[in-house]
Parts: structure tokens; C-alpha cells; sequence
């Protein structure tokens, strides 16, 4: 039976990287729901309850954004701007639901994508976090009427 040999990885992380929710990174992004709330106004649920077109359309729309979310890497997302497309961050104590499981600490971030919905007006927000230097992006929630946060 062979063994198996450990190779040293040769990445190395800056600490600072390490200590801020808005490090950009090469790697590319995948998605998880694993801290989705179970608020149903900020879930799935909330598409549940749409007619049939409006939930075939925001469906798809959803579906079609998350394939080019992971087709880029975290350090593309970060490099545009919130208004083009990019990443936005505001403190999670802002947020009018709780993440399922997850707590945070009074500093956290969370990440908001914007997206076209159902409405077609790129006002629908997927609203997340991630853990450095992971490239999973942790869905804890959307904002499909614009009310899970303050939008000033």
C-alpha cells in the first residue's frame, strides 16, 4: 500500500487578508445556504408566493446570476463598483432578519449582490458573508422588495 506523501502548499495568505471581510482573492466563488433564515419573507418562501410568471422569472434570473457570480473570481466581484455590478458591504446589525445558525460579531459585514428581478429593475439584493480566506459565499438571505435593510 502506498503512502501518501503531504506536499507543503506553497500559497501563502497575508494575515491582513485574513482579517478583513473585503480581502479579494483568486479564487473563484461557490455558493452555500447552509445560514439561510428561515424568515420566509427573505428566503425561498418568498418566491413560493409569487404568481407563476414572476416566479419562473425571478427563478431564472436568480439561477442565471449565481452561474456568472461563479464564473469570475472574488478579486473581479471587488474591482467594480456597487452601482456596476460589484460588491457592497454594510454591517450585518442592520439587517431586519437573523442568519440561521450563524452568529456575528458586532463588527461583521455582510455582502450584497445586485441583481435584476423578476421586476427588472436590479434592485433585488442577495445578501450574504464570507469567511476569509474562503471562497464560499455564505447566502444568509435576499431582498427581493427592498426591505431586509436601510437603504440610504
Amino acid at each position: 500500500m502506498k503512502s501518501l506523501k503531504h506536499r507543503k502548499n506553497s500559497t501563502k495568505i497575508r494575515k491582513d487578508c485574513l482579517e478583513d471581510v473585503e480581502c479579494p482573492s483568486e479564487q473563484y466563488p461557490h455558493i452555500s445556504f447552509r445560514y439561510l433564515t428561515n424568515n420566509d419573507h427573505y428566503n425561498f418562501d418568498y418566491v413560493k408566493k409569487l404568481d407563476g410568471k414572476d416566479q419562473n422569472s425571478l427563478c431564472t434570473r436568480l439561477i442565471d446570476y449565481f452561474q456568472i457570480f461563479t464564473s469570475f473570481p472574488w478579486i473581479y466581484w471587488y474591482s467594480l463598483g456597487k452601482n456596476t455590478g460589484g460588491i457592497e458591504t454594510f454591517p450585518v446589525k442592520s439587517l431586519r432578519f437573523d442568519a440561521n445558525g450563524k452568529l456575528f460579531t458586532k463588527d461583521e459585514k455582510a455582502i450584497v449582490l445586485r441583481f435584476d428581478s423578476h421586476l427588472g429593475n436590479k434592485k433585488a439584493r442577495i445578501i450574504g458573508f464570507k469567511d476569509n480566506p474562503c471562497s464560499t459565499f455564505f447566502v444568509i438571505g435576499f431582498d427581493f422588495d427592498f426591505s431586509a435593510y436601510s437603504h440610504e
